[in-house]
């Protein structure tokens, strides 16, 4: 994908040297889907980043985010003026606030004013065809002050996701510190059971992800499925009818099969096979179809 990228309005590639983002991870981030029809779902993205922001005791987090979406908006426009089809193209944005340059330490400066970094990738994103995943070693910390925001700070994923390229699998799932589900390395897991499909409350850790949140609000409904969040084990999740992920970057990933590296158990000690396999991707078929066939 080609890329373009304005840091508070300009067209830039680089960010001072003493930026926060850069040094501390202060900040928040959101990537969206977009095409020449404007930005798929942004409601979604616009509460988040202002609950990611808060979490982060940024100064007026709702300016700070209306801000950025009229920055992106800009971005999107100057495209228009090309001459090479815009409204029909796609692609992925990334939105980055960070709270900007301030001295050494800790503690943010109360002058410090928030820098907004827009980057636009041109491409076409679709639901890839269904992969491997591992289980990961990297596990997600119980941190409830944050659960659920995407804030700058992705050590966990970047270790799990690192862990998935070094086994040759697309993806890989994560645990919290208590052995229950969160997420895998690039998304949330769904797991149908029948019309049923579940997937981790993210109270205590994790991403809560927009495309979650659709499935969650709308589109499990139109499809006749019961969805819940609930706490998930392995063990559920190896005797799930269905398994697959989402994010706003590849929609839906089905997973076709699951390899936890080793025996194991659960907390009733039963024993969990070192993998399991699907071929039944009905579900993650059908949300695939809604997520990339009408502005989500």
């Amino acid at each position: 994908m080609s890329m373009l990228t304005w840091v508070d309005g300009a067209v830039c590639q680089s960010i001072a040297v003493d930026d926060r983002g850069l040094l501390l991870a202060d900040g928040a981030f959101e990537t969206l889907r977009w095409s020449g029809l404007g930005v798929f779902r942004k409601e979604f993205h616009i509460a988040r980043l202002i609950a990611g922001l808060t979490a982060m005791a940024f100064d007026d987090p709702a300016k700070c985010a209306a801000q950025a979406f009229d920055q992106l908006n800009i971005a999107l426009s100057s495209l228009a003026t090309r001459e090479d089809g815009f409204e029909r193209e796609e692609g992925l944005a990334r939105i980055t606030i960070t709270r900007g340059s301030g001295p050494r330490g800790y503690a943010p400066s109360s002058m410090a004013i928030p820098r907004i970094v827009i980057s636009l990738f041109m491409g076409n994103c679709v639901s890839p065809a269904p992969g491997r995943m591992i289980l990961a070693k990297t596990r997600w910390p119980t941190q409830p002050q944050f659960a659920g925001f995407k804030l700058l700070a992705r050590t966990e994923q970047v270790l799990a996701a690192h862990e998935a390229l070094q086994a040759g699998a697309v993806d890989a799932l994560m645990l919290g510190q208590n052995n229950t589900v969160i997420s895998s390395a690039t998304g949330n897991i769904f797991a149908r059971y029948g019309g049923s499909l579940l997937t981790p409350k993210l109270d205590k850790a994790g991403i809560a992800g927009t495309r979650r949140a659709v499935i969650l609000s709308d589109l499990s409904a139109r499809l006749g499925f019961e969805v819940r969040e609930v706490r998930l084990s392995l063990a559920d999740v190896m005797k799930a009818d269905e398994v697959f992920t989402s994010n706003s970057v590849v929609g839906i990933r089905a997973i076709a099969e699951l390899y936890t590296g080793a025996t194991t158990t659960d907390q009733t000690e039963h024993s969990i096979p070192t993998t399991r396999t699907w071929s039944d991707f009905s579900a993650s078929a059908a949300l695939a179809l809604l997520i990339h066939g009408e502005p989500v």
